[in-house]
């Protein structure tokens, strides 16, 4: 089903079968047998233990990729015109995975699809993060709703329910790379698509918008340093793989709203923040206070500064200048706010 998008989404569209429920939830996906299971300093006991095979879903995560990006699964999907169906079968998934409590340790096989998926709903989670406007604006533990306008169909879940399936996908760090790598292009899009003629409340609400999504994404990384189940070292190594390899392929989506591609330039300027970025987090990576790290987190302030620094750079006003530095500390304040707002939802029964 994944060769053919349109059957991929009749099939999963929860509006008219319950074929997704059943896949995410209801299916029993224990199919080896696994006859040498033994008892730790043990011999074999009792009878044959059925296991979950090593390819389980991935059949599942192929067909859900298709169905709810139109495009074929593994590959970056541009964000476009996303139909109803397509953004249902999305908003479903989000909301069975957490009422299901797998979100968080997302079921095998399932990490990888999902955030190719997610990257295709950038502008989306930017909103939902970002608290944007009134559709994306409610409650942190809403199921949420799908609509349509001029750009296509769009989804918002609570916030909550949107972390914790993200952190689901960080357990496979280069996975997640990906996704944080589309909220960097993105963001950087929110900026570049501002108006020359902007007032400064537009400026500063572009700004805040881009920097607490951005804390977001860094709330779901603290989570990981947080997490005794990592080596720390070798996560941030493997996320910033996935985050160098999104970057390289140029700008991978060109939004379809007022936020229009803006050329050599912008491709520029987002490689020369990206490569500051990529640093920091190397930096980062290797500090033994990974706990005090993690509280501070400055590899994310940094991000933000170097974000709004090239931004008022490409406007003509000096990196270091004040009017650059008064958006860059609007823009860190509210980082802080999506981090923690984002982690303090991640951690809250932990």
């Amino acid at each position: 089903m994944s060769d053919d998008p349109a059957t991929s989404t009749e099939y999963l569209d929860p509006a008219h079968n319950d074929n997704l429920e059943y896949l995410l939830h209801g299916r029993d996906w224990d199919t080896v047998i696994d006859h040498y299971a033994t008892p730790p300093g043990g011999t074999t006991t009792g009878p044959p233990v059925v296991v979950e095979d090593g390819d389980v879903r991935k059949g599942f995560g192929a067909a859900l990729e298709t169905a709810t990006t139109g495009g074929a699964p593994g590959a970056y999907h541009a964000v476009g015109e996303h139909t109803l169906p397509q953004a249902r079968i999305l908003q479903h998934t989000i909301n069975t995975l957490y009422s299901a409590d797998q979100a968080q340790e997302l079921p095998k096989n399932l990490a990888t699809p999902l955030a190719h998926i997610l990257t295709s709903y950038t502008p989306d989670t930017h909103g939902i993060y970002a608290e944007s406007s009134s559709r994306y604006d409610i409650d942190w533990d809403s199921s949420g709703s799908v609509w349509n306008d001029k750009d296509g169909a769009h989804l918002a879940v609570g916030h909550q329910r949107l972390a914790a399936v993200m952190r689901g996908i960080a357990d496979d760090p280069e996975a997640f790379g990906h996704l944080y790598g589309a909220e960097q292009q993105y963001s950087h899009h929110v900026l570049a698509g501002i108006p020359q003629d902007a007032g400064d409340k537009t400026i500063h609400d572009r700004i805040v918008d881009s920097s607490r999504a951005m804390g977001a994404y860094d709330g779901v990384r603290s989570d990981v340093i947080f997490d005794e189940r990592f080596k720390k070292t070798q996560w941030a190594a493997d996320f910033n793989h996935g985050l160098g390899t999104s970057l390289s392929t140029a700008l991978m989506f060109n939004p379809v709203s007022d936020l229009s591609p803006v050329g050599d330039l912008a491709t520029k300027t987002v490689d020369v923040w990206a490569y500051e970025s990529n640093k920091e987090h190397v930096a980062e990576a290797n500090l033994a206070a990974t706990q005090k790290n993690a509280e501070t987190y400055d590899a994310g302030q940094h991000d933000v500064e170097h974000m709004v620094r090239a931004w008022a750079n490409s406007r003509g006003h000096g990196i270091d200048s004040d009017y650059a530095q008064f958006f860059v500390h609007a823009g860190q304040d509210q980082y802080d706010f999506g981090r923690n707002h984002t982690l303090n939802t991640l951690r809250s029964d932990r």
